[in-house]
C-alpha cells in the first residue's frame, strides 16, 4: 500500500505522486508523474492508473522512494 500524496518512483526513473487509491488494488495506486528520469518535471503533470498499467504489463512497476523532491531544477 502507498500512503496518499507519497513519493514514488517508477521502475523507469519517472517519479510521481500518489493522488489516489483503487478500491480492493491498494498495491496499485492512481498517480501523478511529475519528473521525467533525467529529473525534468513534466508540464502538464501525467496522471496514471497503476492498477491499469500493471494489468497490461503483467507486473507491478512502481516503488516507493524515500527522498526529498527538488524544485528548483
Amino acid at each position: 500500500m502507498y500512503p496518499l500524496y507519497s513519493l514514488i518512483m517508477v521502475n523507469n526513473g519517472e517519479r510521481g505522486i500518489v493522488t489516489s487509491m483503487t478500491p480492493g488494488k491498494l498495491h496499485q495506486p492512481v498517480v501523478t508523474l511529475i519528473q521525467d528520469p533525467d529529473g525534468k518535471f513534466y508540464a502538464p503533470p501525467i496522471a496514471v492508473d497503476l492498477s491499469d498499467e500493471a494489468e497490461e504489463a503483467g507486473a507491478q512497476l512502481w516503488a516507493y522512494q524515500g527522498e526529498s523532491l527538488r524544485m528548483d531544477d
